[in-house]
């Protein structure tokens, strides 16, 4: 697990655990390994947002062997309100996914064909801002090989629209409730709210818990 943590430092990531000022809050198992990382984003630059990416990896994350290898969630907390539709989804996702796949390819030293990177992006019809992505393109960390990865995605805004917050759920598997760790992921996602003024001020007074 060491090296994997070193390629992320490598990448610019910041390791946290989760802030009682932030203003929200979620729960995930606590084998679930947390990270953040804050934009810019020194692998995918154009993403030109204010705010950070938040992570949790399955345990068996970079365990090709396992049944929740590749599987994680993250969200992209985003200091403004933007706009988003299939085609901005699939700007973002294309350059975060060919970024960090070149930038840990080069630490590496493997020869990947980047070109054949592609993002699929389907919206829903019946929910908006609902997206079902497929990412078609290499496991670059471990195996360096071709991986396809199927992405359920919600966007949504804080109360006051001043925030925006794009939440993914992960996995080289297709998307079930019935896959125990695909409903892992659900449950971490369906946990994520938004605090109270209350909670904020009460987090951030010495002292209170």
């Amino acid at each position: 697990m060491k090296k994997y943590t070193v390629l992320f430092l490598i990448l610019g990531c910041i390791l946290f655990a989760e802030d009682k000022k932030d203003p929200f809050e979620f729960s995930a198992p606590e084998d679930w390994r947390p990270e953040r990382i804050f934009f810019p984003l020194s692998f995918a630059p154009d993403i030109k947002y204010k705010g950070f990416e938040e992570l949790r990896f399955a345990p068996g994350m970079f365990k090709p062997e396992t049944e929740d290898y590749f599987c994680y969630v993250f969200f992209f907390w985003i200091e403004e309100k933007i706009s988003i539709d299939k085609k901005e989804v699939h700007k973002i996702l294309l350059a975060y996914y060919k970024g960090l796949c070149k930038a840990v390819a080069d630490k590496r030293k493997l020869k990947l064909n980047f070109d054949t990177i592609k993002v699929s992006v389907k919206d829903d019809e019946k929910s908006k801002g609902k997206f079902y992505v497929v990412v078609d393109w290499y496991d670059p960390f471990v195996t360096g090989e071709k991986l396809s990865l199927h992405m359920d995605i919600n966007f949504f805004y804080s109360k006051d629209e001043t925030k925006s917050i794009l939440f993914a759920c992960v996995s080289p598997k297709f998307p079930t409730k019935e896959n125990k760790t695909w409903a892992t992921m659900y449950d971490i996602r369906d946990s994520f709210k938004l605090k109270s003024v209350e909670k904020l001020e009460k987090s951030s007074t010495p002292g209170k818990n």
